[in-house]
């Protein structure tokens, strides 16, 4: 999986030309959530001025990530018998408060739904996300 995001303004610089991309494709024309995602049409904005990343999927590593001037932001996971625990989310310091971890559980949600796993939002960041945008508490498994 891969998804161009668009990033603000402010991390213009140094972003990554060429990215990993777990599924082999310069320009990934799967479906998230039911929104479509390719380069131009990414349903998680975060500024439409600003310039663009890409975030894969990264199932070896089991999260899902960005990279941003060298560094990665992610959002991991373990599986757990037939449920994914979402247990961390890891933005550097310097992109904070840029939307970053928003679009990563956003992305890694809408994955979910997709392969209709049932989660655990054991993260904070990723619980609290679910409580603001209740699009998504379906996912969540019964106790």
């Amino acid at each position: 999986m891969c998804l161009t995001l668009p990033l603000r303004v402010g991390l213009a610089r140094g972003l990554e030309d060429n990215p990993r991309h777990i599924s082999g494709e310069a320009i990934c024309e799967r479906r998230l959530g039911g929104l479509p995602w390719r380069d131009g049409n990414c349903p998680y904005r975060m500024s439409s001025i600003s310039p663009q990343i890409r975030l894969v999927h990264n199932p070896q590593q089991q999260r899902f990530e960005v990279r941003i001037q060298g560094e990665v932001a992610s959002v991991s996971y373990t599986r757990d018998g037939g449920r994914v625990v979402f247990d961390h989310t890891y933005v550097p310091e310097a992109f904070r408060g840029k939307g970053v971890a928003a679009a990563l559980v956003r992305a890694a949600l809408g994955e979910a739904r997709e392969q209709h796993w049932q989660i655990v939002p054991q993260c904070s960041y990723v619980a609290a996300f679910i409580e603001r945008h209740p699009e998504f508490a379906s996912l969540v498994a019964a106790d």
